[in-house]
C-alpha cells in the first residue's frame, strides 16, 4: 500500500513502551501469585504441571484467535470503506488495540489507539470513528445474547460480588449520588476553563466535523453495508466466544467436574468489574472478580491456580506476545496533509465505487 500524494512516512515507535509493559507485567504477576496463595489450599508452584498441555495448547490457540476475528472485522469495514489496508495491517492494529487496553484502564479501552492507527493508515476520521462505534454495537450484540442466556440457565445475582443490591438498592445510593457529584463537578469545571481559555470553541468545530463524517459512514453503512455488517458481526461474536473457552479448555486441562454452561455464562459479570476498575488491564478488579464469582463453581484447592492460569492468558501473555510484534514491525503513515486536525479543514468520506 503506497503513500497517497502529499503525505509524509512515519512508523509507531513501540519499543518505547517496553518499560512500562515489563513493570505491569512483572507486578502483575507478582500480584497474581500472591493473591492465589492466600485464596488457595496448600498452593505451591508445582500445581502448575497439573495442567494437560493439549488443553494449555487449546487455551494458547484460544488467547490469540481473537486478534485473527478483530483483523477480519477490521479487513470488512476497510473494504467496505474502499480503503485499502493489507490483512497484516488489520492484524497490526487489532494487536495494538489490544495493547492499549491492556496498558489503559478497561473503560479507557484500546479505542483511542484503533481510530489513530487507522487515520495514520489514511482512513478518514469520521469512518474511523464510525467503525470504532461499529465495533461497540457488535460487542454489544454478544452480550445481549449471553446475559439473558446466564439468567436463564444459571443465578447470577447470587453469584454477584454484590448480592445485596438486589434485596437492598438503597444502602448503596449514597455512595452513588457521591460518585455523581464528583464526575459533574469535574465535567463542569472542565467546560469552564476550556471555555475560558478559548478551546472550547475549536474543539466544538472539530467534533462537528468528526459527527459529519460519522454519520455519513453510518448512512452508507445501513443503505449498502447490511451484509458487511452481519460478516463483522459474526468475526466479533466468534472473538467474544474464543476468549469465553479459554477458562473452559482450563478447568477441563484439569479434569474437574463443573458445571461448563455455567461458567461460560458468567463471565460477563467479569467483564463487567472490569469495565469499573481504573488500574491498567483491570489489574487486581478482574481476579477479584473471578474469585468472587467462580468461588462456588470450582473447588477451593483449584480456582486460586485456574484463575492465575486464566489471567496469565487472557492478559500478561497476550501483552507481551504484543509487544514484541508490534517492535518488529511497522505501519507508514498514510495521512494526507490537511486532515481534520488542521485548523479549517475536513475530511470528506470516500465514495463507494459504482
Amino acid at each position: 500500500m503506497n503513500p497517497p500524494t502529499g503525505t509524509k512516512s512515519r512508523s509507531f515507535d513501540w519499543s518505547k513502551m517496553a518499560n512500562r509493559l515489563l513493570l505491569i507485567v512483572g507486578i502483575g504477576i507478582v500480584l497474581n501469585l500472591v493473591f492465589t496463595y492466600f485464596i488457595s489450599d496448600g498452593f505451591q508452584l508445582a500445581n502448575f504441571l497439573q495442567f494437560s498441555s493439549f488443553w494449555l495448547l487449546a487455551a494458547f490457540a484460544l488467547a490469540i484467535f481473537p486478534w485473527v476475528c478483530h483483523a477480519i472485522e477490521l479487513k470488512i469495514w476497510t473494504s467496505f470503506f474502499k480503503i485499502h489496508f493489507p490483512f497484516r495491517d488489520c492484524i497490526r492494529i487489532a494487536v495494538a488495540t489490544d495493547l492499549g487496553s491492556a496498558i489503559t484502564p478497561t473503560m479507557v479501552g484500546g479505542g483511542p489507539i484503533k481510530v489513530g492507527m487507522l487515520v495514520h493508515g489514511g482512513m478518514p476520521i469520521g469512518q474511523a470513528t464510525a467503525m470504532l462505534t461499529l465495533t461497540a454495537l457488535e460487542d454489544l450484540f454478544f452480550f445481549l445474547i449471553v446475559i439473558p442466556l446466564s439468567f436463564v440457565f444459571t443465578d447470577p445475582i447470587s453469584l454477584c460480588i454484590l448480592p445485596g443490591f438486589a434485596e437492598n438498592p438503597l444502602h448503596y445510593l449514597p455512595n452513588i449520588l457521591v460518585v455523581v457529584s464528583i464526575l459533574s463537578l469535574a465535567t463542569i469545571t472542565g467546560i469552564y476553563f476550556l471555555k475560558k481559555f478559548g478551546y472550547l470553541k475549536r474543539i466544538l468545530a472539530k467534533i462537528q466535523a468528526i459527527f459529519r463524517d460519522f454519520m455519513a459512514a453510518i448512512h452508507l453503512i445501513l443503505k449498502d453495508g447490511k451484509l458487511h455488517l452481519a460478516g463483522a458481526t459474526l468475526a466479533i461474536f466468534l472473538r467474544w466466544v474464543s476468549r469465553f473457552f479459554i477458562l473452559l479448555c482450563l478447568v477441563k486441562g484439569l479434569d474437574l467436574q463443573a458445571n461448563y454452561t455455567k461458567l461460560f455464562l458468567s463471565q460477563w459479570m467479569i467483564d463487567l468489574v472490569m469495565t469499573a476498575t481504573p488500574t491498567p488491564g483491570a489489574i487486581g478488579g478482574a481476579e477479584g472478580a473471578f474469585y468472587f464469582i467462580f468461588k462456588s463453581i470450582l473447588p477451593k484447592s483449584q480456582i486460586g491456580l485456574i484463575m492465575t492460569v486464566w489471567r496469565f492468558f487472557s492478559y500478561y501473555l497476550l501483552l507481551l506476545l504484543a509487544a514484541i510484534f508490534l517492535n518488529m514491525v511497522k505501519i507508514k503513515s498514510r495521512v494526507v496533509k490537511g486532515d481534520i486536525f488542521q485548523k479549517g479543514v475536513t475530511t470528506q468520506i470516500r465514495p463507494l465505487s459504482k
